[in-house]
């Protein structure tokens, strides 16, 4: 019998639920179809344009930044190796430039303290937007602080669940006036996001990788699409609703777990090929992938073998078109991602991490036979 499919697969029916609506985050009224959409209501509720700066991570999705520096001047501050804010950095730029709007964003969930956001303030100037790129977090109501004015969260809840959508947290007015409801765009959206949700849990359920290389096929011309209208759009409401029944508490829980479980296992396959994060960074993290440091040289075979072997790691993401010196080009390419959601269990990541394992003797017995 063929092996459990172990890849990025969150279907609905599958997801711990609830009977009780715990994930109102926000109104349906900022609900919109994407991250991109979200932050496009925010800069024309604000007027940003080519001439205001906008302050953003050195390490960060790069269709994001394309479409930054479409908007608006881009300016950089550092990300450290462990996917941490370079604070020095951070500060230093602020002071610098006053950007109109800072985006805060790290891999690793991790921000500003209450402390150093007060600092931001102080340094930047009073028009100054913040905005908590959440993204590759999973939100709950208690997360969220008193939010004073300019100062927004924004989530992409397809990053960790099977459903589509980005919340607007913050004080603006309804979106009615700059948004649009319903377009070919949205639609081609969520048929795209239909089928491959379909694919993906049939190819859970019948074990096929044919089927899961299928899905991802669909999801690279959904994440292709999503974000790419001119003006912001909505997300559905039916996606709304169904989001605050999936039991997000225990999803975030569990997906920590496992990714300390991954780096207790990683941890003692002992390789120069192979780096993990410091277990204080992991278990002080908020993680929907796993990053897994591996000699560029190798990630290739070892994606391929893992597929071989019904396991699906992947690159986080390409490396950006953006040009800036302060981009570090090699740390986008030196980590692979594996999967922590609610479908992998404990003993999933210990056969991961027996295959990987496994793979990297062999690539050693392969060194030592060329050296003979």
């Amino acid at each position: 019998m063929r092996r459990k499919l172990l890849g990025f697969v969150r279907p609905y029916i599958l997801q711990p639920l609830s009977s009780k609506k715990g994930m109102i985050l926000t109104t349906s009224e900022h609900f919109f179809l994407s991250f991109t959409d979200t932050l496009r209501y925010i800069f024309l509720h604000y007027k940003i344009g080519v001439e205001d700066k906008i302050l953003v991570p050195a390490f960060y999705c790069p269709d994001t930044l394309r479409f930054l520096s479409q908007v608006a001047t881009v300016v950089l501050y550092q990300i450290n190796r462990d996917f941490s804010i370079n604070k020095a950095s951070y500060f230093e730029q602020v002071a610098k430039f006053r950007p109109r709007v800072i985006i805060n964003y790290s891999f690793s969930g991790l921000s500003l303290t209450s402390e150093e956001l007060v600092r931001c303030k102080a340094l930047g100037a009073d028009s100054t937007v913040i905005i908590e790129d959440c993204a590759h977090r999973i939100i709950i109501p208690e997360d969220l602080p008193e939010l004073g004015p300019n100062h927004f969260y924004v989530t992409s809840i397809r990053k960790h669940s099977p459903l589509q959508g980005s919340h607007l947290i913050g004080n603006l007015p309804p979106a009615d006036h700059l948004s649009t409801r319903f377009n070919w765009y949205k639609l081609r959206c969520y048929l795209l996001h239909l089928i491959q949700g379909g694919l993906s849990l049939a190819a859970y359920l019948g074990r096929s990788p044919w089927l899961y290389e299928r899905s991802s096929d669909v999801f690279l011309h959904h994440d292709q699409l999503i974000g790419s209208f001119s003006r912001p759009t909505r997300g559905s409401r039916f996606s709304f609703e169904l989001y605050k029944f999936i039991n997000l508490r225990k999803v975030r829980q569990h997906q920590k777990e496992m990714a300390e479980m991954y780096n207790r296992q990683l941890k003692t396959i002992k390789s120069p090929l192979l780096k993990v994060l410091a277990d204080e960074v992991v278990k002080a993290g908020e993680w929907i992938y796993y990053p897994l440091f591996v000699e560029p040289k190798i990630q290739v075979n070892l994606i391929t073998y893992l597929e071989e072997k019904n396991i699906f790691a992947d690159m986080l993401w390409e490396t950006p078109t953006f040009q800036d010196a302060q981009i570090d080009h090699g740390f986008y390419q030196s980590f692979i991602i594996l999967p922590v959601h609610w479908l992998i269990k404990k003993e999933d990541v210990i056969l991961i991490c027996q295959e990987i394992a496994f793979f990297l003797s062999s690539q050693n017995r392969l060194h030592d036979a060329n050296k003979i």
